[in-house]
């Protein structure tokens, strides 16, 4: 004789059902083909573009995405259902943004806000023209060295972050055929004032010194950089051309200042 329930325990039941039945509507979903679903969702107006795409919502691949001004390429998916935990739609992604490889988690909250996280990428100063394209940068010399950056927090409600902290090192800094300014690390972090603001410091034994870089919400960029050798008599490749960057103070520090917009 089958045994009906009282009100009580249907009321304890039926969030357990709900929960069991968006689960299994994600997980169909999710198991979807994605060539299927962004033919259903692209429209003329669509702002963003795709092509070669493979696989499934829950993993695949496209060979090219863009948007807007912007674009990656070799762009591979997967879901990660555990962070549906914390209230996110999230991926681990492996990219290639400008010729940079950037691996990571990216999804977007049940609220609608880009969530991103243990984002990492390396690349080489000189192949990221897109920065001198977008900066207005004034310099005596090419700027190289091989740059790891490393996101450990972006948080997105619209195009500026509403929270950002990070960090990078610099190897082998300099300008090329002018100085060397070898080995920087440094945090990068969202202000109280919603600047976006970039700390660092030499880390080698080459240089001591200090610098900061600021961009404000109205693409205003500004660069300070102060420095000198730690030993007066240190290579002449590190002093050669010193006196072309900036001010050379009483303490043999120079100070190299610049400001543009980020277009």
């Amino acid at each position: 004789m089958i045994q009906q329930l009282t009100s009580p325990a249907r009321a304890r039941i039926w969030p357990h059902i709900v929960i069991l039945c968006l689960a299994f509507a994600g997980f169909v979903l999710a198991l979807m083909p994605a060539r299927m679903v962004w033919q259903q969702l692209s429209t003329p107006q669509t702002e963003v573009q795709m092509r070669g795409l493979q696989g499934t919502l829950w993993q695949g691949s496209a060979d090219w995405i863009e948007w807007q001004t912007h674009s990656v390429q070799a762009v591979r998916w997967s879901f990660y259902p555990w962070a549906l935990l914390r209230g996110v739609w999230e991926y681990q992604v492996a990219l290639q943004f400008e010729g940079a490889p950037v691996t990571g988690f990216v999804g977007r909250s049940f609220f609608g806000q880009i969530r991103a996280r243990d984002l990492q990428s390396q690349t080489l100063l000189q192949d990221m023209s897109y920065l001198t394209s977008h900066a207005s940068v004034d310099l005596p010399a090419p700027v190289q060295g091989d740059l790891r950056v490393e996101i450990t927090e972006l948080a997105l409600s619209d195009e500026w972050p509403d929270a950002l902290r990070g960090q990078f090192t610099l190897r082998s800094l300099g300008l090329a055929g002018l100085a060397e300014l070898g080995d920087w690390q440094g945090q990068l972090a969202r202000t109280d004032n919603q600047d976006i603001r970039l700390q660092f410091a030499p880390s080698g034994d080459l240089l001591q010194g200090e610098g900061q870089l600021t961009l404000t919400p109205d693409k205003i960029w500004n660069v300070m950089l102060k420095f000198k050798p730690v030993q007066a008599e240190s290579d002449i490749g590190v002093l050669a051309g010193l006196e072309l960057l900036g001010a050379v103070d009483n303490e043999g520090y120079v100070t190299l200042t610049r400001q543009g917009v980020w277009r």
